[in-house]
């Protein structure tokens, strides 16, 4: 991957309070599901725990360099109280596009195991939260692909979201 090229990713208006939500969910239901993955068995047809964790620890080890200062500068964010970060930029390989994609996949389909209130106790995610994990990902998956950012507010509004 060090020859691999690079791309700038922007986030616009990114919504904070509506992040840390998003990340406190993510963590709620990470730690469940590494829970339920620690006692499934190989073949019982709930493969979805393990790919989740998995998938987790591939996005840290993977994209987490080039995560770090964005999401240093969103933590800041928060901590002075910021409800909007105007523009977040990571530097990114195209390759991101695709696996955002995955992402969004696996992301629907624990959802969905959420809803059927199976294994897990945390509950799906809000519509809010759920949105703005999709709006992020797919941001990843547009720009990687040559198309032009797209706002939370912009977003929001074309899915009947207060911004």
């Amino acid at each position: 991957m060090p020859d691999e090229p690079l791309i700038e990713v922007e986030l616009l208006e990114v919504p904070v309070p509506l992040r840390d939500r998003a990340l406190q969910h993510s963590d709620e239901l990470l730690r469940e599901m590494t829970l339920v993955a620690m006692q499934i068995r190989e073949g019982d047809g709930q493969e979805l725990p393990l790919r989740l964790t998995q998938l987790a620890a591939d996005v840290q080890v993977t994209y987490g360099a080039f995560t770090a200062t964005p999401e240093s500068l969103l933590d800041s964010a928060h901590e002075r109280g910021e409800d909007v970060v105007a523009r977040v930029v990571y530097t990114v390989p195209l390759t991101v596009g695709p696996f955002a994609r995955h992402l969004i996949e696996v992301l629907e389909e624990t959802e969905e195991f959420c809803r059927a209130g199976t294994y897990l106790l945390a509950l799906a995610s809000p519509p809010d939260v759920m949105a703005y994990r999709m709006w992020t990902l797919l941001e990843f998956e547009r720009q990687t692909a040559g198309e032009a950012a797209t706002s939370w507010p912009k977003y929001a509004a074309e899915h009947g979201l207060p911004a």
